[in-house]
């Protein structure tokens, strides 16, 4: 979302609130994916002794720094207290403080995480450079603005081509990370994208929806090959099956968001 959002100027604030309705909603998509698994087949997830809730909430006590620490964040980017930039620096303190405070952190620990820290923004900050020479490319050919124009003049539906636009996404996430896709993709579509109508901020969410839906989806799913390698006992074949419940939910919970834009854009429009 940070990256989409500085390569079509909008606010990173408004596209981190606008992720937090559909992003609770896909966790109770994939609740239900579970359930209707284990419905189906118990021997999938055993039912196990009740706890009562005294026990239950105790379970969650450990859990409340991190919590706070999601609250801070979001809270204080919804309320203004401070930019996205700045929340980042505030996240990574108090992940730093909690990590402290608990003993986790060791030197070596810490020596791999500066390294790590390095060689993300590094790649990052090579990828955004590339970004602008090829949106400035873009700029000067105007190449997006035609491929607007013609696409408007074919009088196509813009469901029809929202709908063109996903299935080329599914097609390149099966063999490109989301970054360079939104890298290569994002100064072509976007203008045909506001050209039709479409909130670039309710944009935004789909997007980073159609991203993720595309590293699972078969034949190569990138993310699907990240998994296999983690579990190297598992056969890849049972892999790909098993994230078939999961992908209708991602498809279900793509066409709700489709069909309820509000879903998306009710937080970001109570910050303004």
């Amino acid at each position: 979302m940070v990256i989409y959002g500085i390569l079509t100027e909008q606010n990173i604030a408004k596209l981190f609130m606008a992720g937090v309705i559909p992003g609770l909603l896909q966790a109770l998509f994939y609740a239900a994916a579970v359930g209707v698994i284990c419905r189906i087949k118990p021997a999938m997830g055993p039912a196990c002794a009740p706890f009562p809730l005294r026990e239950r909430m105790r379970s969650l006590k450990g859990t409340w720094p991190v919590f706070a620490l999601f609250l801070l964040v979001m809270g204080g980017i919804y309320k203004g207290w401070f930019s996205p930039s700045e929340a980042a620096a505030v996240g990574a303190t108090g992940a730093f403080a909690l990590a402290m405070l608990r003993r986790r952190l060791t030197s070596s620990a810490l020596g791999l995480l500066c390294m790590d820290t390095v060689k993300s923004t590094a790649m990052i900050m090579l990828v955004m450079v590339g970004a602008m020479l090829l949106g400035y490319f873009f700029s000067v050919t105007r190449i997006p603005f035609t491929l607007a124009s013609t696409v408007s003049s074919l009088q196509l539906s813009p469901t029809l081509i929202m709908g063109i636009l996903v299935t080329m996404y599914v097609v390149l996430g099966c063999v490109m990370i989301p970054i360079a896709m939104i890298v290569l993709t994002m100064p072509i579509v976007f203008p045909l994208i506001t050209s039709l109508g479409y909130d670039p901020i309710w944009f935004g969410v789909i997007v980073v929806r159609i991203f993720e839906i595309a590293q699972i989806t078969p034949p190569v799913g990138l993310n699907i090959f990240v998994i296999k390698a983690s579990v190297p006992d598992v056969p890849l074949t049972t892999v790909f099956r098993g994230i078939f419940p999961f992908l209708i939910a991602d498809i279900a919970h793509l066409v709700l968001l489709f069909s309820f834009p509000a879903l998306s854009l009710w937080l970001p429009g109570m910050m303004e």
